[in-house]
């Protein structure tokens, strides 16, 4: 979390590494949790086809719909959820990296 403060004419950033890591971990937990909503709901759908109770036009594009799905389902929470994570990570870095330049 980055707290500004002023002091003087001068704002101080505070960096914890801590609350960085916590909720990267947590996109994380809920891209997961909602890319598994998803498979289940594909799995729904195409379910209802498979089990014969559906057919014809209306079949073919429900069909459709789901394949439709779960090809953006590569480009749904989790993998967002993981760019997130992965530039939090990396601001921390850039951040460390900074402070051995200045100290």
């Amino acid at each position: 979390m980055a707290v500004m403060n002023p002091l003087g004419s001068r704002n101080i950033i505070i960096i914890d590494d801590n609350y960085i890591g916590e909720y990267s971990q947590a996109y994380m937990e809920v891209g997961k949790q909602i890319d598994d909503i998803i498979i289940k709901y594909i799995g729904i759908l195409k379910g209802i086809i498979d089990d014969g109770s559906m057919k014809g036009l209306t079949a073919g594009k429900l069909y459709s719909f789901a394949d439709t799905a779960s090809m953006l389902l590569f480009k749904t929470a989790g993998v967002l959820c993981d760019n997130n994570k992965s530039n939090m990570q990396k601001f921390i870095q850039d951040i460390d990296e900074a402070d051995r330049e200045i100290y």
